[in-house]
C-alpha cells in the first residue's frame, strides 16, 4: 500500500494542472447537516482547485472528522481527502470471517479523544467525541484492511478471514444531507476488480493478486513474475471469503 500511495502522488504530482497544490481542511464551527453540506461542498472546490489530475477524478474522496467537545457540546468539523479507506478489523469472539460492511461501519464508529484534544469554541483541554462521514467517493474505491496490530508489545499479524462482497453497495454509508434514511438520487455501488493476499506474518511473507480482466471474462492471477488465467474466485453467494489485505473496487 505504501508503494501505491507514493506512485499515485507522484503521479498526482506530474499531472496535476494547477499551479498550486492544497491539501483538503477546512474547519467550521457549530453545524447541522446541511451546514455541514454546505462546508464539505465549499472544501472539496477548494480542494479541486488546486488539485485538477485525472488521479484526483478517479482516485480520491472526501471524509469529514466531527469533534463533538466534552465540555460544552459543541461541534466542529474538518475535512480531508484520502486514495484509500484503511478499515480496521472488528474484535469478534468467534473465528467466523468478518464482512467488509463491518470494517466500514468499525472505522466510521465514534472515538473518544483525550484531554490534549483543545476545543477551538471554548478553548478548554476537556476531551472530545469524534465521528467520521464519508462525503465523497471516488470512482475507484482502494480499501486496505489493518492487520497489523501489537500484543503484549509484540507485533501480531491478525489472520482473521474477511468476507469481499463481488458487488458493494456503499449508499447507505454516504452522508445525506436530508438524513441516513432520506430517498438518494445518486447510489454508490461498486463492482470488484482486484484483491491483494498476503502469506506469512509480520516479519515477512508473499503477496499475491487476482485482478478482473477487462478483455475476456474471468480472473488473472499475479505471482511475483507468472501471470495466469484463473479461472473463477471461489465464491459463497457471491461472497469472496479470504485472508486479504487490500482490495479495489470501480
Amino acid at each position: 500500500m505504501e508503494f501505491l500511495e507514493y506512485l499515485l502522488s507522484r503521479l498526482h504530482e506530474e499531472l496535476n494542472s494547477s499551479d498550486s497544490i492544497g491539501t483538503l481542511t477546512h474547519q467550521k464551527g457549530h453545524q447541522k447537516n446541511a451546514e455541514a453540506e454546505a462546508s464539505s461542498m465549499a472544501a472539496w472546490r477548494a480542494y479541486t482547485n488546486k488539485n485538477n489530475s485525472i488521479i484526483v477524478d478517479l482516485f480520491h474522496g472526501q471524509l469529514g472528522s466531527t469533534f463533538t467537545c466534552l465540555k460544552c457540546g459543541k461541534t466542529s468539523a474538518t475535512y480531508s481527502s484520502f486514495s484509500h479507506l484503511s478499515l480496521p478489523l472488528p474484535t469478534t469472539k468467534t473465528r467466523r470471517p468478518v464482512p467488509l460492511l463491518c470494517c466500514i461501519e468499525e472505522f466510521l464508529q465514534k472515538e473518544k479523544l483525550t484531554d490534549h484534544w483543545r476545543c477551538p469554541i471554548c478553548k478548554a483541554h476537556k476531551g472530545a467525541e469524534k465521528q467520521l462521514t464519508i462525503y465523497q467517493l471516488p470512482l475507484i474505491l482502494i480499501t486496505q484492511l489493518k492487520r497489523l496490530t501489537s500484543e503484549n508489545g509484540q507485533p501480531v499479524r491478525l489472520s482473521k478471514k474477511v468476507e469481499i462482497p463481488i458487488k458493494l453497495d456503499l449508499t447507505t454509508y454516504v452522508h445525506s444531507p436530508h438524513g441516513p434514511t432520506s430517498e438518494r438520487s445518486q447510489r454508490f455501488i461498486y463492482d470488484l476488480y482486484a484483491i491483494c493476499d498476503h502469506q506469512g506474518d509480520w516479519r515477512s511473507g508473499h503477496y499475491t493478486a487476482s485482478v478482473r480482466s477487462l478483455h475476456r471474462p474471468g480472473w488473472n492471477g499475479f505471482n511475483d513474475r507468472e501471470v495466469a488465467p484463473l479461472a473463477e474466485l471461489e465464491t459463497q453467494n457471491e461472497i469472496l471469503v479470504r485472508q486479504i489485505h487490500d482490495s479495489c473496487f470501480m
